[in-house]
């Protein structure tokens, strides 16, 4: 559980375990680097909550109980040992179980608690815990990426085929098969059914659209989301079908938190950078996103604005060099791609000179 709850990429974590190391920054494979998850809001404060509650217990209780009290649960084992009694009884009572495990195990990783014994394993607190709770320390805590409410309030149904076109849909399989093929892993680590369904549904052709259909995190969005736009763009064009049909929707009543607004702001934001020739990190700096999501708010910049050059990101040397390689290979084959030009070239540069290429 350690290793599949991590805040970390699950390849670096297990690489790690057996004695080796990473080169990659991003594996691009498990469900993190694809971002099928998520930072918690408010990741310190309900890490000290767990902290606190694995202190109040006394340190002599595996997961699960802790897990128990921190929900609120009425149990007789909590019951008999008072532990409904305790201030951090019920005090994360409105998360899932499975969120809360995967937390600890999370905190866990992170080294700020430790699990002692063999066959029932207990938590305790850490030198590092300390720190934590004093708000000293920083510590990263994960979810899967939440499905977008609709307009009632309500969640989508998972297999739900109402209001999906089955021909759009189908378009997006075949658009799937062709990239899991290229990357050479299965269909689904590039996006689920439900995925495609709700993209077949709500039609979007734009960024902001596009991030809100469930399952489309900030990794897949710039990853995938400017060729996605592309075809559900041409397909809906060729069929005359309207498009972001939950656009005005989803503005008026997504959350705060749900990162809409701020997703838009920090498109704006880095389109303003790169107008003025800003490199990639300070687009980070300044938008506080990760490198892979600036590189897809570059890419849909270069695709929009039709620059003459892209040599305030990427050196003209290792343009030519990819040029030349998507010349013989493809330009759509990234896995291929990075094998011909080697470990010097990063995916980055690789997409960046392909976006271009592409405007040309």
């Amino acid at each position: 559980d350690r290793y599949c709850s991590g805040s970390v990429c699950r390849h670096r974590a297990l690489s790690e375990y057996f004695g080796q190391q990473l080169e990659a920054e991003h594996c691009g494979a498990c469900d993190l680097c694809l971002g099928d998850t998520e930072e918690v809001k408010d990741a310190l404060v309900v890490a000290q909550k767990i902290l606190s509650c694995v202190y109040r217990v006394g340190q002599s209780f595996g997961v699960a109980h802790v897990v128990s009290v921190l929900r609120g649960e009425d149990t007789e084992r909590i019951r008999e040992r008072n532990h409904n009694q305790l201030s951090t009884y019920g005090i994360l009572k409105g998360h899932a179980k499975n969120d809360l495990r995967d937390w600890i195990y999370q905190l866990v990783s992170q080294g700020f608690l430790a699990q002692s014994g063999d066959q029932y394993p207990v938590l305790r607190l850490t030198e590092t815990s300390r720190t934590l709770m004093r708000g000293e320390a920083v510590v990263r805590l994960r979810q899967p990426v939440a499905a977008p409410a609709d307009a009632a309030g309500k969640m989508p149904a998972a297999e739900s085929w109402e209001g999906v076109d089955r021909d759009l849909f189908e378009e997006l399989r075949q658009w799937r098969r062709r990239q899991a093929e290229g990357r050479g892993v299965p269909p689904y680590v590039i996006f689920g059914d439900r995925a495609l369904r709700e993209m077949a549904r709500l039609r979007p052709t734009n960024l902001t659209t596009l991030r809100g259909v469930y399952g489309v995190g900030d990794s897949k969005l710039s990853e995938h989301g400017q060729k996605l736009i592309e075809v559900i763009s041409a397909f809906c064009k060729l069929h005359g079908l309207t498009t972001d049909l939950a656009g005005g929707q989803q503005a008026s009543v997504a959350p705060a938190g749900s990162g809409g607004l701020r997703l838009r702001a920090s498109i704006a934001s880095a389109s303003a950078l790169f107008k003025r020739g800003a490199s990639i990190d300070e687009a980070m700096r300044e938008t506080g996103r990760s490198r892979g999501t600036v590189v897809g708010y570059l890419c849909a910049f270069i695709d929009e604005t039709l620059p003459a050059s892209v040599a305030p990101w990427v050196a003209d040397s290792v343009y030519e060099r990819v040029a030349i390689a998507a010349d013989e290979l493809g330009p759509s084959l990234l896995r291929p791609l990075r094998e011909r030009l080697g470990e010097d070239v990063s995916y980055d540069e690789i997409r960046i000179v392909l976006a271009h290429l592409k405007t040309r």
